[in-house]
């Protein structure tokens, strides 16, 4: 008989211990699991700010291709006026040899 309850007591206290292990792990995997559920929330935000950041970059990236094109059509008309002044300046320097001509005729 005292056998039997050296057995049950033995068993009690490996089934406790079971218990008390299996407690423990299944803590541990409630803990992994809410961590794994905090990274997938970090990582969701994260994604969807980097889609906002490649929208923006775009964006960005037209608005310089635009202002490129504007720059470019500004020196094309700067380059005309500039040929404009060139030819008024000399239309000027001739008119002046010649008034300076019809002055030392006269």
């Amino acid at each position: 008989m005292s056998v039997l309850v050296k057995e049950k007591t033995e068993m009690q206290h490996q089934l406790r211990e079971a218990h008390e292990t299996g407690e423990l792990r299944e803590r541990h995997i409630q803990s992994i699991q809410s961590e794994l559920a905090d990274r997938n929330g970090r990582l969701m935000r994260a994604e969807a700010e980097m889609g906002a950041a490649r929208h923006e970059i775009e964006k960005l990236n037209a608005m310089v291709r635009r202002e490129g094109d504007e720059l470019e059509r500004c020196r094309r008309e700067c380059s005309e006026w500039q040929a404009k002044a060139w030819h008024i300046q000399q239309d000027s320097n001739d008119a002046q040899v010649r008034l300076e001509l019809f002055i030392a005729w006269n």
